[in-house]
């Protein structure tokens, strides 16, 4: 993980990393099957933002969808944290509501995403983020759920909080 090799608290210096990374990677795309396009940044700023520590996830860049669907249950069931992993799990896009593990995160937490490729502007959450775990947005677009950075970044966040 990057965030390991860097310091933790230069969100800058992480993105340019992974950023320059992904670049490398799709010089060979032959040789590539998963390369993300989008990096998010999570963590609990609740009135001291300037230390607290940040945890990092990048989106599931797949070759199509049955690649895509094996990374995120195996993520789902072996790699995120549980209460990411039953969101994920759980979401149905039509609205089943007898069955619905979705997350509200607290006002104070941050969870926001950025471009890999191009700019690396700030992304909004995609339709499905804002309904699993409760950001704000105003896209339409719902991305396949359990692809977007979110996920991973919500999941290494939980992971270390109560």
């Amino acid at each position: 993980q990057v965030d390991h090799l860097k310091e933790n608290e230069n969100e800058d210096k992480i993105k340019t990393v992974v950023k320059e990374l992904v670049k490398k990677l799709k010089e060979k795309p032959s040789k590539i099957a998963l390369c993300s396009n989008t990096i998010c940044v999570s963590h609990g700023n609740n009135g001291n933002s300037k230390h607290s520590v940040r945890h990092y996830g990048v989106s599931m860049s797949t070759t199509g969808g049955p690649a895509g669907q094996i990374m995120v249950a195996a993520s789902c069931l072996k790699y995120w944290e549980k209460d990411v992993a039953d969101a994920v799990m759980s979401y149905y896009p039509k609205g089943k509501k007898y069955f619905n593990v979705t997350i509200k995160l607290p006002d104070w937490v941050r969870c926001q995403a950025f471009e890999l490729t191009g700019s690396g502007e700030v992304k909004i959450p995609c339709r499905s983020c804002s309904n699993m775990f409760g950001l704000v947005t105003t896209a339409t677009q719902a991305w396949p759920h359990g692809n977007c950075a979110e996920a991973e970044s919500l999941s290494n966040l939980l992971k270390e909080k109560e």
